[in-house]
């Protein structure tokens, strides 16, 4: 998550054992950090996993419980690069033909990768996602209802504020339109992703304690 300056992020790992969904995000008090009146959301235009109306729930009901406007904006196919890509770039290079033993090891060396001013790492576990697929504000986010309307691919703004969302096809200055489906008393509510640590394949953890070649020299000393 990039922060105010264009060099500076946040960083989240998580291990396979604490996956995500696709309905699923980090929980709400930990997307509002700073006092703003204004979200700005940047991502590439990914329907299953950006432009969808689960995504659409989670971040209007962020905005019903902040009081807060926030901008999603549709990045263009081929033009998708962000001032976060810089802080991918130096972890890339911080874990360039290093050894990894532990995923916690990963940590490590994308902390170091800034000596002068660390990065910030959280190492997340299961019990930190939530899911949001049980709201009900929007049952659609198409911006059309009619063969030849505009299509859920065809938007590239969305503006979420308490009470309306309204939509784009553009990225010039031209006025936000109403999203043609009213919006819906929520019956659902956010509840955990996970109960507990997901399993890995039996075949998955076999070859894992395959490695484990030298324990039996440590545990004849």
């Amino acid at each position: 998550m990039l922060k105010g300056s264009l060099s500076d992020g946040d960083n989240s790992l998580q291990e396979e054992v604490d996956q995500r969904g696709t309905n699923s995000s980090k929980k709400t008090k930990g997307v509002n950090k700073r006092k703003l009146n204004r979200k700005n959301r940047q991502q590439d235009g990914c329907t299953y996993q950006n432009r969808n109306k689960c995504l659409a729930n989670a971040l209007y009901d962020f905005c019903c419980k902040t009081n807060k406007t926030v901008f999603q904006k549709i990045l263009e196919k081929g033009h998708t690069q962000m001032e976060c890509d810089n802080v991918h770039a130096a972890c890339e290079r911080a874990l360039r033909d290093k050894k990894i033993y532990v995923p916690s090891n990963y940590k490590t060396y994308i902390e170091e990768a800034r000596p002068k001013q660390p990065y910030e790492v959280q190492y997340l576990t299961h019990d930190f996602f939530n899911t949001y697929n049980n709201l009900t504000y929007f049952a659609s986010i198409r911006p059309g209802h009619k063969v030849g309307d505009p299509v859920v691919t065809d938007i590239r703004q969305f503006k979420y504020t308490v009470g309306s969302l309204e939509y784009k096809l553009d990225y010039i200055e031209s006025e936000f339109l109403p999203l043609p489906h009213r919006c819906k008393e929520n019956t659902g509510g956010i509840r955990r992703k996970y109960a507990e640590k997901t399993k890995i394949k039996k075949s998955k953890y076999d070859d894992l304690q395959a490695l484990k070649n030298c324990h039996a020299f440590y545990n004849g000393l």
